[in-house]
């Protein structure tokens, strides 16, 4: 919106013509990041737990999945089927509950329950991702699982046995629990340490 006005000037008239800026005050500015500031600080810790939670939902599922590939393979193979943490990804840990370091999946075939030559390694899992730790209890050995050729675990394995999956720093977690029968489910828990 435009309107005109006159001016004189020593007796001759000169038009000048009016014009409204249109834009933002520093006042008006400043308000806006104020207020963008709140909202942010109010969505990154909500976004930043999501991310957590999507994270170890994920991780718990590929645990449950390969879980269920391993007992699944000894039926399939009719032999024992090994699943154990990995030092490298053709060697398995000597010690330790911490599964976040990998695990692999082989199979016995020479039925000496050690992995040599001889084993056909089925599946290789990387480390688990963020600063996650997948704790293995409640079995004689939480190095290692072994699943016989009709799916369940040997009867001297102690257990049931409990995954715990957590993040650091974290309460809220995921459980995997795994029975004589093998079949292992995933909770969601809120103790983690």
């Amino acid at each position: 919106m435009s309107s005109k006005m006159n001016y004189s000037v020593l007796g001759t008239s000169m038009q000048r013509e009016s014009t409204k800026s249109s834009g933002f005050t520093i006042i008006e500015l400043m308000i806006a990041i104020a207020v963008l500031s709140v909202l942010l600080s109010i969505a990154v810790p909500s976004f930043r737990q999501f991310l957590v939670s999507t994270r170890l939902t994920s991780q718990a599922n590929q645990l449950v999945s390969d879980l269920a590939f391993a007992r699944n393979e000894a039926g399939t193979k009719s032999r024992n089927v090994i699943m154990c943490i990995a030092a490298t990804s053709t060697t398995c840990a000597t010690s330790g509950t911490d599964w976040a370091a990998g695990w692999i999946i082989w199979s016995d075939v020479n039925g000496n329950s050690s992995l040599d030559a001889a084993t056909e390694i089925l599946r290789y899992a990387p480390p688990l991702e963020g600063s996650v730790s997948a704790a293995l209890s409640g079995f004689t050995s939480n190095t290692s699982l072994i699943f016989r050729p009709y799916g369940g675990l040997p009867s001297n394995a102690g257990g049931p046995g409990v995954f715990k999956i957590c993040e650091a720093n974290e309460l809220n977690g995921r459980q995997i629990s795994i029975p004589y029968t093998g079949r292992a489910t995933a909770t969601r828990i809120s103790n983690c340490p």
